[in-house]
């Protein structure tokens, strides 16, 4: 079965290529069956570490002829990192490589935005029965996750809401802080070492809460905090996993120390480091301080796209890569806050008003285009039939196909609309996808799919023309779709 995400700055569905994916499935499923002794064997400690020492330092790394071509394949941007590519020799340094993040992985201005922990897939979900996002006892166990002897912990997050990203081996590695704020607890809890490939995932109950684990508990309610509650930040072993080392850095990556209970952290900075391979991180936040952004939440939902995720526990899962450091959601006070800021007319409620309307005048679009399809298909039919002069057929198929070329865009455009209704339904139109903060009505009343702030969209712009003339530089034509 074929496993799609969403690409977030484009929309586009990708098909994911999955590392020693024959391997995974042999164990989890021929193996698992067969010999329960070997497979707890191979999902240990000793031999995750042998794995990972044969996979990047040993008689597997070695085969390596050209690391260029490592590069080339596992579409890694030379420029991004701060060690030159000659430097980057081994499939160990390719996996653990630094980059530069303030240029390449922008983080939002909005001091109450939670941002990504790492380059990642990313699902969203909530321990709430009520709430669409609803999922339970599917990546993990609420209590085995936390520690059954953490019951101030586990009374903290009931109900609350939270967010999984997998990375994959050609990730950058370095989880970076998502929140500001006090530490209040960190500890480590023993465990296993399961694949974090979708196949192994939906293959074993709760594999996330049975992995061993390193758990991170953030008071952001702290004088220079991010206002969102206090967020338990959870990083997972894999398969082939070595170690995660915690590596706190506050300027780039100088002078890492390792994090402690009673640390203020600082949003957007190196915490820690999995050496090596694929892994997970999940935050898990308190009920109703966060609301997620709005396109990873519809993207959940995304038609057209198949997801191991999705067939394999009977909900639609489908994920949306993130670039760490992007904005993944906002402190319900940060929301206020925007909407305060930003109003034009001073009333909430007639910013409401003024939204309804915006949805039937998409609700009115949506039905023109329905309409315009029905009339598209009639036509098409009325005209099939056999032509004694050439040309008279020729035309007609011109005709054909640039009507069909129109419906094609126009079925693109109906999409958008679907989605932005969605949006509006739930509560989550008008909120900047970048940012976090509310866009201003007039430019929702110009523009009603508007996904981004003037601000936000100006800035995208500007990366978007750096890049492109970072490439030309370089003889090489870049494609932003």
């Amino acid at each position: 079965m074929q496993h799609h995400y969403i690409e977030r700055d484009t929309r586009v569905i990708k098909e994911e290529k999955f590392y020693g994916d024959r391997a995974i499935q042999f164990i989890y499923c021929r193996l698992r069956e067969q010999s329960s002794w070997l497979f707890c064997k191979l999902i240990s400690a000793r031999v995750s570490r042998a794995l990972s020492y044969m996979n990047y330092d040993g008689i597997l790394s070695d085969r390596m002829s050209n690391y260029l071509d490592i590069h080339k394949q596992l579409n890694i941007d030379s420029w991004e990192c701060l060690d030159a590519p000659e430097n980057l020799n081994s499939l160990r340094k390719i996996f653990e490589r630094k980059i530069r993040y303030g240029e390449c992985r922008p983080m939002p201005n909005d001091p109450c935005a939670v941002v990504s922990p790492a380059d990642a897939r990313m699902l969203l979900g909530s321990f709430k029965e009520e709430s669409g996002l609803f999922i339970k006892d599917k990546f993990f166990d609420y209590e085995e996750m936390f520690g059954f002897d953490k019951r101030t912990w586990l009374s903290v997050f009931r109900e609350g809401d939270f967010a999984i990203f997998r990375l994959t081996p050609e990730k950058y590695h370095y989880n970076h802080t998502p929140v500001a704020g006090k530490i209040i607890d960190f500890y480590q809890i023993s465990g296993t070492y399961h694949a974090c490939n979708p196949n192994a995932v939906v293959s074993v109950v709760t594999p996330y809460s049975k992995n061993k684990r390193v758990v991170t508990i953030i008071d952001t309610d702290v004088e220079g905090g991010t206002k969102a509650g206090i967020v338990a930040m959870i990083e997972v072993v894999a398969l082939m996993i070595g170690d995660i080392v915690q590596c706190y850095s506050e300027k780039k990556y100088d002078s890492p120390v390792s994090v402690g209970t009673g640390m203020f952290v600082k949003k957007g900075v190196p915490k820690s480091l999995f050496r090596p391979g694929s892994s997970t991180v999940v935050l898990i936040f308190q009920k109703d301080r966060v609301r997620f952004a709005d396109d990873i939440a519809a993207n959940m939902f995304y038609p057209d796209a198949e997801s191991i995720f999705s067939r394999g526990f009977g909900k639609s899962l489908m994920e949306t890569e993130v670039g760490v450091r992007s904005f993944i959601a906002s402190s319900v006070m940060s929301r206020i806050k925007g909407i305060n800021l930003n109003r034009e007319e001073g009333d909430t409620r007639m910013r409401q008003e003024r939204i309804q309307l915006i949805r039937k005048t998409l609700v009115k679009k949506m039905e023109e285009l329905w309409s315009n399809a029905d009339n598209t298909i009639s036509k098409m039919k009325n005209a099939d039939g056999q032509f004694a002069d050439p040309f008279d057929q020729a035309a007609v198929e011109s005709n054909k196909f640039v009507e069909l070329a129109c419906r094609d865009r126009e079925r693109e455009l109906m999409l958008d609309i679907k989605e932005t209704i969605m949006r509006i339904d739930r509560g989550l139109y008008g909120i900047c996808d970048h940012c976090g903060r509310t866009i201003h009505e007039k430019r929702l009343m110009i523009e009603p799919m508007s996904r981004l702030c003037m601000e936000c969209k100006e800035e995208k712009e500007l990366d978007h023309k750096r890049k492109k003339m970072r490439w030309s530089m370089r003889g090489i034509s870049y494609n932003h779709a």
